[in-house]
């Protein structure tokens, strides 16, 4: 496996998606607390919360896992580490799987948006993705820049194969890439092949979500089944923040709160603690 900060441009822009997988974590050194086997559906049915995370971003994983122990429902977590500081810090965690980045390796800090080296980080996520789905699991994919306050399962019912959190729906409508529900059906995997497929092509020129939308929004798979979630229930961060009136009017229904339409890691911090969405004393990482 490579070490990105020590490739070239080239070699970053050479990334390829399709090689790319999680496998058990290793026991860190100095840990004696190990976690349990990883269970295939047949013997926990449950979906699995799968969420990727480095070290750059420990304290919004750790405020983002706080708040879905204060549900108290015991869901199904598996969190993919992108470096061994992040191995060690979740590793042996109640309630939560670790599993190891391979394939290509990412730094362990805070990457700019929409780099070449950011987008092969996302550029990631739908093989993990695709690994679960291969193994029978329906999978939620979350951003750790959310926080649950709500069960969110309980509104992803009905008949469809992926579910998303709507970006925006004016000027045109647009998707989240890092809050989508997939179940394990032969189309919904047909889906995530072509969308591996589309990413290994445009390299790190293009990111996960723009490849995803453009699918999505254009009904290039024939039979796909989409579900747009509810905003009022999965608002995104232009909505719940930005909007003025909608917090006062919708937070009694709201299950998911997304962090995002701001880039800054520290102002993404900041809008969280002045609305009482920051529940963990961890410090800077």
């Amino acid at each position: 496996m490579r070490n990105v900060r020590n490739n070239s441009q080239e070699e970053v822009e050479s990334f390829d998606p399709t090689l790319v997988r999680f496998v058990e974590a290793p026991l860190p050194a100095g840990v004696t607390v190990t976690q349990r086997p990883w269970q295939d559906p047949a013997d926990d049915p449950r979906p699995v919360i799968l969420a990727t995370t480095n070290k750059a971003f420990l304290d919004f994983t750790a405020n983002w896992l706080e708040s879905i122990r204060r549900l108290d429902t015991n869901p199904k977590i598996l969190i993919v580490a992108e470096d061994k500081e992040t191995q060690r810090f979740l590793y042996g965690r109640p309630g939560v799987h670790v599993a190891a980045s391979q394939g290509f390796n990412t730094p362990a800090e805070q990457l700019p948006w929409d780099s070449p080296i950011y987008n092969a980080m996302v550029n990631k996520r739908p093989a993990y993705i695709y690994q679960l789905l291969q193994q029978g699991h329906d999978v939620l994919f979350s951003d750790v820049d959310t926080v649950w306050l709500r069960d969110p399962f309980p509104y992803l019912q009905g008949d469809f194969h992926v579910a998303v959190e709507e970006d925006q729906h004016k000027p045109y409508v647009a998707y989240c890439a890092g809050f989508v529900f997939f179940r394990a059906a032969e189309k919904t995997r047909e889906f995530v092949r072509e969308w591996l497929r589309r990413l290994h092509q445009s390299k790190t020129k293009i990111s996960d979500q723009v490849l995803m939308n453009e699918m999505l929004t254009k009904d290039q798979i024939p039979g796909l089944k989409k579900m747009v979630m509810p905003s009022e229930i999965f608002p995104n961060g232009k909505l719940f923040f930005m909007t003025p009136g909608w917090r006062q009017q919708h937070r009694q229904s709201v299950a998911v709160v997304h962090n995002n339409w701001i880039q800054s890691k520290e102002r993404k911090l900041q809008r969280f603690k002045e609305h009482g969405l920051w529940f963990t004393d961890t410090g800077k990482m």
